[in-house]
């Protein structure tokens, strides 16, 4: 999904608060909502995370903390985090909002990152939680408004990539996501947690301890499948040597 104004509409926007609809000025509350694209990963693989981020009122001084398991994650350059919002000037002056531009590295203890947005002389802040019509004028002014940081633009929010180490221990890790906000009136912190197996070595590669117990039930019949095939040879008269 994707979010194109035109450019004149996109400066106006920028004119109007961020958030537009009734008591959008009291104290804000706002939760995680965590997608787990593969929950179940084998050693050294890389886990993918979208989190979106719902709710209303206001906001300032957003910022995300992760604490993971020890021995957990490798540090590399596929251990990351993706969020931000930015406009990109299309064809036909039209201007593209899309999650994604501002990039911070995963360490082994975790990460803690303020995440920045569009920004006005008019605002306050820099945000992304603005709401999804606040650069269309010709909509009708909806009460119930849904903001933009609950839709994917491009991407999720906030994405999160983990590489996972080749000797983390298997079963399930629980992955615990931390916000912390400024609500206008004081400060507030919000979690959501999702669960991750790492396959035991058996439970990976459990077909082939299933061939190789097929295979030595077999070794363990064949006396009795001989002397099987010699009776059946003989009642039918089948001179074949074995």
């Amino acid at each position: 999904m994707s979010l194109e104004i035109d450019e004149s509409e996109f400066w106006k926007g920028l004119n109007n608060p961020p958030r537009k609809a009734q008591n959008a000025d009291k104290p804000g509350n706002y939760e995680l909502a965590i997608k787990v694209l593969n929950p179940i990963v084998n050693p050294g693989d890389i886990i993918n995370l979208e989190i979106f981020f719902t709710g209303y009122g206001d906001i300032d001084g957003v910022k995300m903390a992760f604490f993971p398991p020890t021995n957990f994650v490798e540090e590399c350059e596929n251990s990351i985090v993706k969020t931000g919002l930015k406009g990109e000037k299309e064809i036909n002056n039209r201007i593209k909002l899309l999650f994604g531009h501002q990039s911070e590295s995963i360490e082994e203890w975790g990460f803690i990152v303020k995440i920045y947005g569009a920004i006005s002389e008019k605002w306050k802040n820099s945000t992304m939680f603005i709401d999804r019509d606040l650069f269309d004028m010709t909509k009708e002014q909806d009460p119930v408004k849904s903001l933009i940081t609950e839709v994917p633009l491009n991407q999720a929010p906030f994405v999160v990539s983990i590489k996972t180490k080749k000797k983390v221990r298997p079963g399930i890790h629980t992955l615990r996501f931390f916000l912390t906000y400024f609500n206008g009136m004081e400060w507030k912190t919000s979690n959501d947690s999702v669960d991750i197996e790492i396959p035991t070595f058996y439970k990976r590669h459990e077909f082939m301890f299933w061939v190789i117990g097929a295979i030595l039930a077999l070794m363990s019949l064949s006396p009795l499948i001989l002397n099987f095939l010699k009776m059946v040879f003989k009642i039918f008269d089948i001179n074949i040597p074995i």
